[in-house]
């Protein structure tokens, strides 16, 4: 049975989150082959290969939160957000959720994060995803995502294939 009650708490968690993100950016890097400059850029920009290193260093208290979804002692899928806020003057949490390539704890996942930020104190969500990832955006706008502007500067070159969301909290 899923279980999406519960923070990233343990090492293991983060390993899982880690390599569960990693299995995402392969399963994206192999579904979009024809698109692999977007991918890579994509990638590069919001620094993920570095994150993933040491996932815990930006998505643990007190920069973000992770959130895994566990059958049994399995994580089974994870989503996390980071801080954004720049010298106390943003109120503003970025969502990571890569890595959910599994099929079924998306929404419940989503939710879950969406109540950890608003009850941090966060008042929006930010996020980007690509316009090629049609299964992410439908699950985005599900949990009350609406277009909008970056939460981050990408590349000129890039702002046409990317999708910016945001999601008030209060």
């Amino acid at each position: 049975m899923l279980a999406i009650n519960r923070e990233a708490a343990s090492g293991g968690d983060y390993r899982a989150f880690g390599e569960l993100s990693r299995e995402y950016a392969d399963w994206a890097r192999q579904r979009y082959t024809e698109h692999s400059w977007l991918i890579e850029m994509a990638f590069s920009c919001q620094s993920l290969d570095l994150e993933l290193e040491i996932p815990q260093a930006a998505f643990r208290p007190p920069n973000g939160r992770t959130t895994p979804a566990d059958v049994g002692d399995e994580i089974y899928g994870a989503v996390a957000y980071r801080d954004l806020r720049q010298g106390g003057l943003r109120d503003e949490a970025h969502v990571h959720a890569g890595p959910l390539p599994r099929p079924g704890p998306g929404q419940g996942l989503c939710q879950a994060l969406i109540a950890q930020a608003k009850a941090k104190g966060f008042s929006v969500m930010r996020l980007d995803t690509g316009k090629l990832f049609a299964e992410a955006i439908g699950l985005y706008q599900s949990v009350g995502f609406a277009h909008s502007g970056p939460c981050i500067d990408y590349p000129d070159r890039m702002i046409p294939m990317m999708v910016l969301m945001d999601r008030k909290l209060d």
